[in-house]
Parts: structure tokens; sequence; C-alpha cells
């Protein structure tokens, strides 16, 4: 449930890029799958034995709302919809995506947050990757 919203807001997000040019509903997958994985990894790398008990007991809840990974993945979600958004539809990350310079949907979610908050305000991104 949490996924296909996540995707859903990234169609919108993307819908500034030219659809001539970019599918734009691919792109928005591929990045949701980028962020998800990003956000279980990170999550997981930092979870303690009770926290993975408990989320096993959860056993095979179809409502993934409260899963550990939620609140960063909904974190990645929104900056990076803004961030290729921009304000008033201008974003400096646009000439970057069109231009090839991400070869992944996991480089793109990599880039700081520093960077998609500037890409937002369409100001130059600082050159320096996310780990």
């Amino acid at each position: 449930m949490v996924r296909s919203f996540g995707h859903e807001f990234l169609v919108q997000g993307t819908g500034s890029l030219p659809e001539d040019v970019v599918n734009v509903d691919s792109m928005a997958l591929e990045l949701e799958d980028a962020i998800y994985q990003y956000a279980t990894e990170k999550t997981n790398a930092t979870m303690t034995t009770v926290d993975e008990e408990k989320t096993a007991d959860q056993g095979d809840n179809l409502d993934d709302r409260n899963e550990p990974w939620t609140p960063l993945y909904w974190k990645m979600v929104y900056l990076l919809a803004a961030a290729i958004s921009g304000r008033r539809d201008s974003s400096s990350l646009h000439p970057l995506l069109l231009q090839g310079k991400y070869a992944t949907a996991m480089d793109v979610v990599k880039i700081p947050e520093s960077n998609l908050r500037r890409a937002f305000e369409n100001l130059p991104l600082l050159d320096h990757v996310r780990d």
C-alpha cells in the first residue's frame, strides 16, 4: 500500500520532465524501487535484535505503514519528488537527469539531501554523493 502511493507521488514529481524524452512512469517506478531498497537497507543496518523480533511478529501484514523503513522511505519520496519537480517546474536536476549523469535510479537516490534541496530551488548541485 505504501509503495503504490509512493509510486503515484513520484509520477506526479517526474511529470515536469519532457514526456517525449523520458518515460515518467518508468522513471517513477525505478526511483520508487531504489528508494525502497535504500530505506530498507539503511533501516535493517540499524535494527536491533528486539526490533527484528517485533517486525517478525507482525507476520504477513499487508499494511506496511508501520514498518521500520516507512519514515525514511517517505522522506526520500518527498525529497526526490520535490527535487525533480522543482519550484515552479524548474529544477537544476532536470538537465542532469536528461543528460544521463546518473546511471541508475539508486545513483539518484544517493544524491545528498542538501543537493536535493538545492535542486528544488534550482541552484547548482555540489559534487558529493551519499553512502
